[in-house]
């Protein structure tokens, strides 16, 4: 027979024995506690005889692999009993059934190897009370015996604990509505008599009978409900529990905010940016908010309407025009909203209409100016209206008139007392409630002289009987904007008297400035002629009668603008994941730029373009943002510019990609050791002496011109490290340099290095940096002058210890071992020492050298290497962790605190347990920072160089 027999378990006056055959099965034979095994090459079985005279047959299945032994008798033929045994919780009892052709005589149990209870039966009902494994022997009428093991278990099964009512929650918290929480408590154990359970808010726990139970829970807070089972003996179950968060109170908020302050009038012509403030809850804190517009007088609409931000702040910004009622309501994690908070803004950003001056002569010593426009073509409510206007003459302001009727905004000002024959510059702004403003063109006005005679400069006193009326001036042919007409002006001068009455037998004319027309008269009482060149012409006309005499001047100025400006240029000054910063400039040298019209499309350099915004202003360049954009989509920008005339010209396209996702923590995890631009927001940090041990305060700022490497990333977090050291002469002495050295280094480090927009927060490096990357094993570290071994514990008789040692696990003061922190561990400052009666340690300090042979080269260069070089960090910096020394040949123990230097890990003497302290410690420090990723996104730009990091942005 060439099968092999894989396992044979042997079973009843062998039990527990085991053996695995692996030879042929004419090999069993030379087992001592074979007797005999018969191979039977026909039925492929073998007849195993041991040496107690139990005959057994071995099947082998080829197709299965499969064995199996069945026990045939013994060798005299008598039968062997069969027998099975059972505990029964419910009842305590080990039921027993056993059988035999030779009839069963007797079964007995047996517990600890003592028979404790016998019946002369074929079954057997034995009650038990201990627990632990039994075994029931039973004998058939010819001494066969046969055995069973039972286990007799008093446990009991803990209940289940699980909401039953009101089962919706909210991020589970329930209470919405206030609507109470139902739990059940319930076992299906059979022998459970009765539960046990209470809140955490109860002294003592509360029994109900049976197996079930219902609690309720309608308060807020977080109750947690404990539970276990008994038995009708008094065994109890493990205790389980189940924490129910109920919040049935509404959040409070408070007023909202806006930036910047209202204006005097109430409208505001910029942006505004309204602060929605931290709401207050208690219980389950707040989810984030819902803000709508208010729509006549429907406070609230349905949720669907609303925007939702999570938070429990936010800041909006709020850009279009007109009265906006914005409401706010807060919404806790459980769902119960809290009040509607409404806050009004207006906003006009929008100048005034364009609008000309029209001037009349009064005589030669004053003159008129009317002229009037409106906030808007139609006056409506939804703009700030007309404020006030400005008048100027020659620069000088003249007169401020308020607008006292919006329905007819217009003004009147008469300027006299001025200097006869005398050219003014005149010039009106006109200002809305909210601050915009519009200018007129400018015009000159020029005051006439009496004594002007005949020829046009000088003469005789012209006689009341002569008097000639100044001719009016008319402008037709191109439109006008803001003052400024966009082509050719006919003008015709017009004598102003009635054909009866006029004394005029022609008009004089001259034009001064762009067009240049020398003096000219023209016989009868009219003249025409065109101003064509852009820029500003002044034309000074008179009536003129037979004798030579002038009338008053008449001066009309004229601003011609035909040509666009200068086509702009668009750069690019930066970009993110959502925006895009350009700077715009234009120039237009005849009426100014007026305003910049920025554009952008998705789909090509000439089409699909969609105006963003329009910034108005006379300025050369401007910088704005494109913002709200796509992630990682290509952009095609342009700007026009238009001057004050309404020309303009449009740039050439450029194009430009937002960011992407940038890396995601997986990808960054491949990275380590590639620079990131991170700046940290600038701080400051005072280590003060009572904390630090040394003699006097020292405080520190933030270090600008570190640079940042990646150093690990995992659970969506990328710590970086410094790429060298900062901030030197870090002092640290005696026991309170011991006690809060890992405090004062990791709050220093906090206080100057951290990013709360990016989610950064800034730490020490320390010990568990370094072991976390590298394959050294410091519990197989012994020291090579005392013999001591890490984590080994050891005893003093100096028994001093600073005070912070009685919290740590490693130490154990009065023979009590402290469970608050580890080596790198502190949440608050202490001072002081003190004595125990004694004192010991599991002994923490060691010495490495940050080596190839147990770290990776990236992780050598991180934490030994100036950057980018094979030369050792100059300065020894800091490690914010502590240890223990013992020497042996004092019995006294030395409290340090890590350091490296020169590529070395080593640690500082700050105190002994003799009292005696060290001064003058001094390393600099290594600052970490830990980025939560789901906060900031990282590599979207750069290429992870010193010269070109990785980009990182908040999201």
């Amino acid at each position: 027979i060439e099968q092999l027999v894989h396992s044979i378990i042997l079973a009843d006056s062998l039990a527990g024995r085991t053996t695995t055959v692996t030879s042929m099965a004419a090999d069993m034979e030379n087992e001592s506690w074979i007797k005999s095994a018969v191979p039977n090459e026909e039925s492929k079985d073998i007849i195993v005889t041991v040496q107690e005279g139990y005959v057994y047959q071995v099947y082998y299945d080829e197709l299965t692999g499969m064995s199996s032994v069945d026990n045939v008798g013994t060798e005299d033929g008598a039968s062997l009993p069969t027998v099975t045994a059972t505990y029964n919780k419910e009842t305590y009892t080990i039921e027993v059934t056993a059988s035999c052709e030779d009839g069963i005589t007797k079964i007995e149990l047996i517990y600890g190897g003592e028979v404790v209870q016998t019946a002369n039966s074929e079954n057997a009902s034995f009650e038990v009370e201990e627990s632990g494994w039994y075994q029931v022997k039973a004998t058939s009428g010819k001494g066969k015996t046969r055995y069973a093991n039972v286990r007799v278990s008093n446990e009991v099964g803990a209940p289940n604990i699980e909401v039953t009512s009101n089962g919706e929650s909210e991020n589970d918290w329930y209470g919405k509505d206030n609507v109470p929480v139902e739990v059940t408590i319930s076992t299906e154990e059979g022998n459970v008599s009765g539960i046990y359970y209470k809140k955490n808010t109860d002294t003592d726990y509360t029994y109900v009978e049976g197996k079930s139970t219902l609690v309720t829970i309608n308060t807020s807070g977080r109750t947690v409900i404990y539970a276990y089972a008994v038995d009708g003996r008094g065994n109890e179950s493990d205790i389980v529990r189940i924490e129910v968060k109920y919040d049935n109170v509404v959040p409070q908020v408070g007023a909202v905010a806006v930036s910047p302050e209202v204006p005097a009038s109430g409208w505001y012509n910029t942006d505004v940016v309204v602060s929605i403030p931290n709401a207050e809850d208690a219980n389950s804190g707040i989810a984030g908010y819902y803000y709508w517009e208010v729509v006549g007088d429907v406070a609230e609409v349905p949720d669907e309407e609303k925007t939702y931000v999570s938070g429990a702040s936010k800041t909006l910004t709020v850009k279009s025009e007109g009265i906006k009622v914005l409401a706010f309501q807060a919404i806790d994690k459980a769902g119960n909203k809290s009040g509607i908070s409404n806050i009004t803004v207006q906003k006009d950003s929008t100048n005034p209409s364009d609008f000309s001056l029209n001037i009349i002569n009064d005589s030669t010593t004053s003159f008129t100016i009317n002229t009037g426009t409106t906030d808007d073509t139609t006056y409506t409510t939804d703009v700030s209206g007309m404020n006030y206007y400005e008048i100027y003459l020659d620069g000088n302001l003249a007169q401020t008139i308020e607008v006292t009727d919006q329905s007819t905004p217009s003004i009147s000002y008469k300027a006299e007392n001025l200097s006869e024959n005398t050219t003014y510059t005149v010039y009106v702004i006109a200002y809305d409630k909210a601050g915009n403003s519009r200018r007129s063109a400018n015009m000159t006005v020029s005051t006439a002289n009496v004594n002007t005679g005949g020829g046009g400069d000088g003469g005789g006193s012209v006689e009341p009987s002569s008097q000639l009326l100044a001719p009016a001036i008319s402008l037709s042919g191109a439109t006008q904007t803001n003052g400024y007409y966009t082509g050719n002006v006919m003008v015709t001068v017009q004598d102003s008297a009635s054909a009866v009455a006029t004394k005029a037998t022609k008009i004089r004319y001259r034009v001064e400035g762009a067009t240049a027309i020398s003096e000219t008269d023209v016989e009868g009482r009219t003249a025409n002629f065109t101003i064509e060149a852009d820029g500003s012409s002044t034309i000074t006309a008179y009536a003129v009668d037979s004798e030579g005499n002038l009338s008053t001047a008449t001066t009309q100025v004229v601003i011609k603008d035909t040509t666009a400006p200068e086509v702009a240029s668009l750069t690019v000054t930066g970009y993110d994941r959502n925006a895009i910063v350009v700077k715009a400039s234009g120039a237009d040298n005849t009426s100014g730029v007026s305003s910049y019209e920025f554009q952008y499309s998705t789909t090509s350099s000439l089409s699909g373009f969609i105006t963003a915004n329009t910034i108005v202003t006379p300025n050369a360049s401007v910088t704005y943002a494109y913002d709200n954009l796509t992630i990682n989509t290509r952009y095609y920008l342009r700007v026009i510019v238009t001057d004050m005339a309404g020309n303009s010209s449009t740039s050439e396209a450029i194009t430009q990609n937002t960011a992407d996702e940038g890396m995601l923590d997986d990808e960054l995890s491949e990275e380590i050791g590639k620079y990131v631009d991170y700046t940290p927001v600038s701080g400051s940090f005072i280590s003060q002496k009572i904390y630090n041990g040394y003699s006097i305060n020292q405080t520190f700022s933030t270090l600008d011109t570190l640079k940042w490497r990646i150093l690990f990333v995992e659970d969506n977090k990328m710590t970086l490290i410094s790429d060298t050291t900062a901030n030197d002469a870090f002092h640290l002495d005696g026991y309170n340099g011991y006690n809060n050295g890992v405090l004062l280094l990791n709050e220093m480090c906090k206080a100057l290095y951290s990013s709360t927009s990016l989610g950064a927060e800034g730490r020490s490096l320390n010990i568990d940096d370094i072991e976390r990357v590298s394959s050294y094993d410091k519990t197989t570290y012994t020291d090579p002058t005392t013999g001591n071994k890490y984590g080994n514990e050891y005893g003093t008789v100096a028994t001093y210890y600073p005070s912070i040692f009685r919290y740590e696990k490693t130490g154990a003061v009065n023979n009590a071992y402290g469970t608050l922190y580890d080596l790198s561990d502190q949440t608050a400052y202490a001072t002081g020492d003190a004595e125990a009666s004694t004192l010991k340690g599991k002994w923490t300090y060691y010495t490495c050298q940050i080596v190839t042979e147990f770290m990776d080269p990236m992780y050598i260069e991180l934490f030994r290497y100036q950057a980018g070089t094979t030369t050792d960090l100059a300065q020894a910096y800091w490690l914010a962790s502590r240890c223990v020394d013992l020497r042996t040949s004092y019995r006294r123990f030395y409290f340090r605190m890590f350091y490296v230097s020169g590529g070395t890990v080593d640690a500082y003497d700050l105190y002994n347990s003799s009292g005696n302290d060290y001064y003058s410690c001094s390393s600099a420090v290594r600052p970490v920072v830990e980025i939560d990723l789901s906060k900031a996104s990282v590599g979207a730009t750069g290429s992870g160089t010193a010269g070109d990091p990785y980009s990182i942005v908040a999201k």
